[in-house]
């Protein structure tokens, strides 16, 4: 019964719990409309210019690709720092999932002491896979779910910055960032955001018995909806 229990608190089933496949499907949605939205005005454009368009693409893949090492990433960091208006409540957020979590893993060990105490050793570790991996799935999960609201953010952001929406007609949860107009620098400043977030989900599972590649993996995914929202929202609408 334990061994089914441990087997049934898995990434996958937390990150479905949290949303995590619709904010996906959120986020493939919006991309969809916007590879519609790149293709149309792409279409108008003289051949050597599509081409262009094309390279450039091509460049924010690039730069969300998280595998890839950037030159230069660590000005371009600074500049998107400097356009945000406001707090950055992503950020803060995030940060506040960290430390909560890295709390939570102290307390963890703290307890088993007394918690362990008079247990035969097979007990021991039922008990201590069973509270760690318990914890540290949802957790994550919970991380990553915030990871793809973030992402969502970020693009509708973005639309909003393009279609010269005045801040008072903003919804609440999109995020007031002036965003500049080069794309290059757009991708940039999102990707610069990614990756903090993925360094939180990666102290997170470092803290626990078990790691998890799976989060950050779904978050690679997000990433890569919002290349064709970054490119269409620099481009001459035409």
């Amino acid at each position: 019964m334990e061994d089914q229990l441990f087997e049934d608190i898995t990434f996958e089933r937390c990150f479905y719990i949290y949303g995590g496949p619709e904010q996906l499907e959120e986020l493939e949605a919006l991309s969809n409309h916007y590879v519609l939205i790149y293709n149309r005005r792409k279409a108008k454009l003289p051949s050597e210019q599509k081409s262009i368009y094309d390279g450039k693409l091509k460049e924010v893949q690039d730069i969300f690709d998280l595998g890839a090492d950037l030159e230069g990433s660590g000005t371009e960091s600074e500049k998107g720092k400097k356009v945000e208006a406001g707090t950055d409540y992503s950020n803060d957020e995030m940060k506040n999932l960290h430390d909560s979590s890295i709390r939570k893993a102290a307390d963890l060990a703290a307890g088993f002491t007394n918690a362990l105490a008079g247990l035969a050793p097979d007990d021991i570790i039922q008990k201590l896979l069973g509270d760690s991996i318990s914890f540290d799935q949802r957790r994550i999960s919970e991380i990553c779910c915030f990871a793809l609201t973030q992402l969502l953010a970020l693009g509708k952001s973005m639309i909003a910055n393009a279609n010269k929406i005045q801040d008072e007609e903003i919804d609440e949860e999109t995020l007031k960032i002036d965003w500049p107009e080069d794309f290059i620098e757009k991708a940039k400043i999102i990707r610069t955001k990614v990756q903090s977030m993925t360094v939180n989900v990666e102290a997170v599972s470092k803290r626990f018995i078990t790691g998890q590649s799976s989060a950050v993996k779904q978050i690679q995914d997000g990433l890569r909806y919002l290349s064709c929202v970054v490119l269409s929202t620099s481009m001459p609408a035409a």
